[in-house]
């Protein structure tokens, strides 16, 4: 089997895994390359360095922009975001980038990477706190004390360490360098709660890597010439001029293998797996620099991996879970272990519960059971392999076989800060998120939204979606999700046959039931906590509204709304123009389109 082949057929745990590891590789090489360019108070040069080091990253954002752009999909976000994006980009490279590169020339690798890492760690748990309002729980303080004694501990050996690498570096200097790094670890983040308070979801990863790196190449680049005059900067040894671009290109890999790691494993298994570049740096420190290996850098660096140890453990009840499966046959291939499959669910996604049945007459009706229980830990799952009486909107049903993906998420729209009047957005949301998941198998086919609760593919379905909540103003919504995924279709009554579809008929392949549930609740999960936010909620749902420009009529319990659908408003109304002016639909059932 060729090795692209068997890459792919690993499961997205394992995949995010090797990512993370080739992260931090990456992030090492950078930061080996940066130290060789350190100059003592110097922060014109690390301007200049800077500047260098962006340039790779920026280059290779700008070859996928355009890559998508010609493909007519989403590349760069909404302009009313990109004030926001150069700002960050500025905190980030001047804030963050050149801080760094100036603290390394005091305190070298083994003291500034752990102490700007646990310092993001810090600043990322606080500000998140503040401005997302993101839990910060007893596990999470406990973490962040040995990450504050970290730095303690680094900060006491840190005169000792200096001299190492400098011996006329003074106190003083050190602990503006300690500062520097510090900074550095707070610009970056804050950068990235910037980043999750802003941009949608469906921003690509390249979108904000070409606005953070084009900003430090022409602001960066335009400070070093004014400051250092281009005659100084055409003077640029060829082997520091080879250094930066070193860190550079480093840097981008890290950068793209650590947004790829993260589509497939939590941003805590990432972060963790990412301060391995603390001891990595360390060693470089050590072995390429004959930076001093002290007994408080070595107690230092054992409370960060502490902290990072236990802030990666997650604290949750795990409620005994349902197993009634009869045989392994009849299972499919990547739920043969409802145990270990059950457990990779809790460990990778936001789950707190978990049920998976071998077969249920719908998994909404048991979600519905499960969610007046007061003591029940959401978000929670039931997963059925099969589903003989699924429920669809009104009196309709939902047909399912064998390699249908069949399951129900209870979760608490006051947990992901949702108002009241934006619950009836969710079923739009759900409906985004399974487009994006599904488009990652899909691609370059496209699937689209028919308002308000199905996903398509060239008008044929491939996801029905219903919400139901279980009792009015408790928060609690039950997600009922019916995704085809490997579905037979033979057996299908003939009205079901011809306006379905499945993942493996668009595309030729069997795919991995584990993968595709893990996708989608991922990006359920981001959907959910973009939704409090509602950032440029409308215009996404729009781009992927399969009716707009086409003629519907819609019956909603009154004289039915016929006319040409102008797409999905701000709080998700159909916007219909008929022949006594432009009407708006909140609720009701598509009957016919043309």
């Amino acid at each position: 089997m060729p090795a692209s082949k068997r890459f792919s057929s690993l499961d997205p745990l394992t995949v995010g895994t090797l990512l993370g590891v080739l992260a931090a590789l990456a992030y090492t090489g950078a930061n080996t390359s940066l130290r060789f360019l350190a100059r003592e108070n110097s922060m014109d040069w690390a301007f200049w360095v800077t500047t260098w080091k962006s340039v790779p990253a920026a280059l290779v954002a700008w070859v996928i922009i355009g890559y998508r752009m010609s493909q007519g999909l989403v590349a760069l976000p909404p302009r009313k975001t990109w004030g926001v994006l150069i700002a960050g980009g500025l905190m980030m490279q001047i804030g963050g980038n050149v801080m760094f590169q100036w603290a390394l020339s005091y305190i070298g690798l083994a003291l500034t990477v752990p102490m700007t890492f646990s310092t993001i760690l810090l600043s990322s748990a606080i500000l998140g706190r503040i401005f997302l309002n993101e839990p910060v729980n007893k596990q999470t303080l406990i973490a962040i004390g040995l990450l504050i004694l970290a730095i303690c501990s680094l900060s006491a050996g840190s005169g000792e360490s200096a001299r190492s690498v400098l011996e006329t570096v003074s106190v003083t200097e050190v602990l503006l360098a300690i500062g520097a790094a510090i900074i550095a670890g707070t610009a970056y983040g804050s950068g990235g709660v910037l980043i999750k308070r802003h941009l949608t979801s469906e921003l690509p990863l390249a979108a904000t890597l070409v606005f953070f790196n084009t900003t430090g190449v022409v602001v960066l680049g335009v400070l070093s010439a004014v400051r250092l005059g281009p005659a100084e900067l055409m003077k640029t040894a060829p082997l520091d001029l080879t250094a930066m671009l070193t860190a550079g290109v480093f840097n981008a890999i890290a950068f793209f293998s650590l947004g790829a790691a993260l589509r497939r494993i939590p941003v805590v298994r990432a972060n963790l797996i990412n301060a391995s570049q603390a001891a990595l740096c360390s060693f470089a420190g050590v072995m390429f620099f004959h930076e001093a290996v002290t007994i408080w850098l070595l107690i230092g660096f054992a409370l960060t991996i502490a902290g990072l140890i236990i802030m990666g453990r997650k604290t949750r009840v795990r409620t005994q879970a349902v197993d009634n499966t009869e045989s392994a046959s009849d299972t499919p291939p990547s739920m043969t272990d409802p145990s270990q499959f059950r457990s990779e669910l809790l460990e990778n996604t936001f789950l707190e519960f978990i049920e998976i049945h071998q077969e249920l007459p719908s998994t909404n009706d048991r979600a519905l059971e499960l969610a007046s229980e007061d003591d029940l830990q959401l978000p929670a799952l039931v997963l059925a392999h099969r589903q003989s009486a699924g429920r669809g909107r009104g009196a309709n049903r939902w047909w399912a076989d064998k390699g249908t993906l069949t399951f129900s998420l209870i979760i608490d729209a006051h947990h992901f800060h949702v108002p009241p009047e934006r619950w009836t957005k969710i079923s739009l949301v759900v409906g985004m998120a399974i487009c994006k998941a599904t488009h990652e198998f899909l691609h370059p086919k496209r699937p689209s939204l028919k308002w308000p609760n199905d996903v398509l593919i060239d008008g044929r379905k491939l996801c029905g979606i219903l919400i139901e909540m279980p009792s009015a103003g408790s928060g609690r919504v039950v997600i009922g999700i019916g995704l085809n995924v490997n579905t037979n279709f033979e057996t299908a009554p003939e009205d079901i046959r011809s306006r379905a579809t499945s993942l493996r008929d668009e595309t030729g392949l069997d795919h991995n039931l584990n993968e595709v549930l893990l996708m989608v609740l991922r990006a359920l999960e981001t959907e959910l906590t973009g939704l409090a936010n509602d950032v440029d909620l409308p215009s996404r749902w729009d781009r992927w509204c399969w009716l707009t420009g086409r003629t519907v009529e819609v019956e909603n319990g009154q004289p039915a709304t016929h006319g040409l659908c102008r797409g999905i408003d701000a709080d998700g109304a159909l916007l219909i123009d008929t022949n006594t002016g432009t009407k708006r639909v909140y609720s009701g059932v598509v009957r016919s389109i043309s």
